[in-house]
């Protein structure tokens, strides 16, 4: 089955990556994107049919303009063939740039995506790369020809997650983190990763192990006062599944709410691991916004997607979370999976438009 899976995914990869239509998303300003093939030219965002950069986001123009020797990205599945491209960019740019890949996106299956672009990859970190990419980036500076012929680095398993390096949120640029919905800049704040569950779509949950893990509330707080600090009161807890552990949640909220650090916050997770009676602490903590996973208004869709959750359930509980208007909440849902029917689409598309016309104001 694993093998499959790869070779399903190459396939996928490299289709991708011959499309034509693929190259017309390099973002050049908040809502155009340029044509690859046509330097210099913009493309409204409504005529892409769905684009990939949110407003304010770093341009790959940008990026590639900069013409660093090293460049590390982190992907995801879904964007890897975009990662692929940017790497291309890259190296098209400045040919002795050194390109190294993390995340769930290349973790699976390293080896095959060295083979397949030898030109492109450098180095692929498998695992939990924050600790170790130092030491990547001292080594290609040294010239360490050993590790750039190893081509893959199996990183250890981060425990503590204090252990990892307090950002420089003093280089951060606030634009590149817009919520065009709240019409505000969110600063993210990496809270932990990692997600009990196993949804059949998921790779993040398989990466981090079935397992939720967090930074403490001392450090969360340390790193909310240094934003603070920059004037920035606009944090996104960066979470795979946030209320994998409610307890930590409200232990969290209380703390927000009796040292007074006047902050507004979002999250994502899962509605059904969700706590409603921790609601109205998490609101009073500052919880503004939060985005579901619900990922279809069909029951047979989620159990062939592995999302073991009670739609019926899962719904009251959303509404009731929606009820609330200071509180903005995104729903995500994923169509076209393999299995998915026609009805399937229908009643998830009834679902969101049940949401988007009953809550207009505060759901996306």
């Amino acid at each position: 089955v694993t093998a499959y899976v790869e070779d399903y995914r190459m396939s996928k990869v490299l289709a991708a990556l011959s499309d034509p239509t693929f190259y017309q998303v390099l973002s050049t300003e908040p809502g155009t994107y340029s044509d690859a093939s046509r330097p210099g030219t913009a493309i409204e965002t409504k005529s892409t049919g769905g684009g990939y950069w949110p407003r304010g986001t770093l341009s790959y123009t940008v990026l590639v303009d900069r013409g660093d020797s090293t460049v590390g990205i982190t992907t995801n599945d879904a964007n890897l063939p975009e990662a692929l491209h940017l790497a291309k960019l890259l190296k098209k740019k400045r040919r002795d740039c050194h390109v190294i890949f993390g995340g769930p996106g290349v973790y699976f299956d390293s080896q095959k995506l060295v083979d397949a672009f030898p030109d492109l990859i450098d180095v692929i970190v498998r695992g939990e790369g924050s600790l170790v990419f130092p030491g990547i980036v001292a080594a290609i500076i040294a010239g360490d020809s050993k590790l750039l012929m190893k081509k893959i680095v199996n990183a250890p398993k981060v425990e503590n997650m204090d252990s990892l390096y307090f950002p420089r949120y003093d280089l951060f640029k606030a634009e590149n983190s817009y919520d065009d919905e709240l019409a505000e800049a969110w600063l993210p704040i990496f809270a932990g990763a990692g997600c009990v569950h196993t949804c059949k779509y998921c790779s993040t949950s398989n990466f981090w192990g079935h397992r939720a893990k967090y930074k403490s509330c001392d450090r969360l707080i340390r790193e909310i006062e240094a934003l603070g600090k920059l004037g920035h009161r606009n944090v996104e807890f960066i979470h795979d599944n946030f209320f994998s552990d409610m307890n930590y949640v409200g232990d969290l909220a209380e703390r927000l709410i009796r040292e007074k650090i006047g902050v507004s916050w979002g999250c994502s997770g899962r509605i059904d691991d969700f706590d409603l009676s921790a609601l109205p602490t998490l609101m009073r903590s500052g919880c503004r916004k939060i985005f579901w996973g619900i990922e279809s208004g069909s029951a047979q869709a989620l159990k062939i997607m592995g999302k073991k959750i009670d739609l019926a359930e899962s719904k009251k509980k959303l509404f009731q979370i929606l009820s609330e208007k200071d509180l903005h909440s995104t729903i995500s849902f994923v169509y076209n999976y393999p299995g998915d029917s026609r009805q399937m689409f229908e009643e998830t598309l009834g679902l969101a438009v049940e949401i988007k016309s009953r809550f207009p104001s505060n759901s996306s």
